[in-house]
């Protein structure tokens, strides 16, 4: 399965790569790079692989404070099952987030206390997944169950080398996996000349995930 905790960590690297050695916070000069939020005191980026499944599961908490992406005065909200606010929903309007289309008017955020501190992410990896939804933009295309998931979770490890598999088109497809908790994780998927890809590697899958995506 495809480690989205990884990418989390490239993440926090773009931010902290262009600071002074010295000085693991984040800089004026290089918040551009990130998509972050600040909220009572504290520092929070985008983990744009998570994705809230439930609304009913949230509390309002208060506004966001600054961000780079989302403008102040937007709700932040606790999600059931984090109670020490390290990860949060924030409302969000935006059309698409990275490469994920958003379906639930929320993004994820979760606390950066420093690239030389423990991550705060979820291990939502250690879950079993309950089920796989597939979205064309924002409309539910299939829900996949049982040996299905595990199929879907092979061939997405199958992917190919990264940047070989490039589309000026957004991504218009969505894989959802769903667990237990109030989180699930999703992918966006690019499509051209029939053919599938992995959209923030660039990367192609292999041709038999077509029959997952078909109308």
């Amino acid at each position: 399965m495809i480690r989205w905790r990884l990418l989390l960590a490239i993440g926090l690297v773009m931010i902290t790569g262009c600071g002074n050695g010295g000085n693991s916070g984040v800089h004026a000069s290089n918040e551009s790079v990130a998509d972050y939020i600040d909220f009572g005191d504290k520092r929070y980026l985008n983990a744009w692989e998570l994705s809230l499944l439930e609304s009913t599961k949230i509390d309002k908490i208060g506004v966001v404070e600054r961000g780079s992406r989302i403008s102040g005065n937007n709700a932040v909200y606790e999600i059931e099952g984090y109670p020490d606010r390290d990860v949060v929903a924030v409302q969000d309007d935006s059309a698409a987030i990275a490469t994920i289309e958003n379906r639930t008017g929320y993004s994820i955020y979760v606390l950066f206390e420093g690239a030389d501190q423990p991550s705060h992410d979820p291990n939502l990896l250690d879950l079993p997944v309950e089920k796989v939804n597939i979205y064309r933009g924002t409309r539910l295309l299939h829900t996949y169950e049982g040996e299905d998931v595990r199929t879907i979770q092979r061939l997405l490890d199958q992917k190919g080398p990264d940047n070989e598999f490039r589309t000026d088109a957004a991504a218009r497809l969505t894989v959802l996996f769903i667990t237990a908790n109030t989180l699930g994780y999703n992918y966006g998927i690019t499509e051209k000349d029939g053919a599938y890809g992995l959209a923030h590697r660039e990367s192609k899958l292999p041709a038999d995930i077509a029959r997952f995506f078909a109308e």
